[in-house]
């Protein structure tokens, strides 16, 4: 069995692809820190805790990792009233006590997720996954979720469940497979 499944994976690799668990066991080293950090999925930290991370990633906002081959070019928002709204709108999912904190979880998730592409009202969007969980109710997988423009502004940070995260990147709420983006 090992065997089969090291052929699997030597299979998905070549193809340039990853499957749901690997994909998911990769994302899942910077999720956990996320989670913990914005209190998502397990305890809540002190605000105080939360605002110090937040301007951690603010302030290192403007670095990039050199293993991505595309990032959102401005890591905010078109303007502070889009922010605003779709904090109001996903902040609390977030546990996010401020536009702030909510912005900050969606750089970390840029940082540190997986770049992925998906089509948004007949154009193809650079947006960011991070594996975040499964649901205590049911089991399902859960995601944070970043998506952007074609100018590389930020429009939405919020979770999806597993299966609209593939209905969005795939099209197929049952191919559970991220294609990994190389994209801008």
């Amino acid at each position: 069995i090992k065997e089969a499944e090291g052929l699997a994976d030597k299979t998905w690799a070549a193809a340039g692809l990853i499957p749901a668990g690997k994909a998911i066991q990769k994302a899942g080293q910077g999720v956990k820190a996320i989670g913990r950090m914005f209190g998502i999925g397990g305890k809540e930290k002190k605000a105080e805790k939360v605002a110090k991370n937040s301007k951690k990633s603010e302030g290192n906002s403007g670095k990039t990792d050199k293993n991505k081959t595309h990032k959102s070019n401005n890591q905010q928002f078109a303007n502070d009233e889009l922010l605003n709204q779709h904090f109001t709108k996903h902040g609390k999912e977030l546990n996010a006590k401020t536009p702030s904190e909510y912005l900050s979880i969606g750089r970390e998730v840029i940082k540190n997720g997986t770049p992925v592409q998906y089509s948004y009202k007949n154009e193809i969007r650079n947006g960011y996954v991070q594996y975040l969980g499964n649901n205590s109710k049911n089991g399902n997988a859960k995601f944070i979720f970043v998506g952007t423009n074609s100018n590389g502004n930020i429009t939405t940070i919020h979770i999806k469940s597993g299966k609209d995260m593939w209905k969005t990147l795939n099209g197929d709420p049952k191919n559970k497979t991220i294609y990994p983006s190389k994209g801008k």
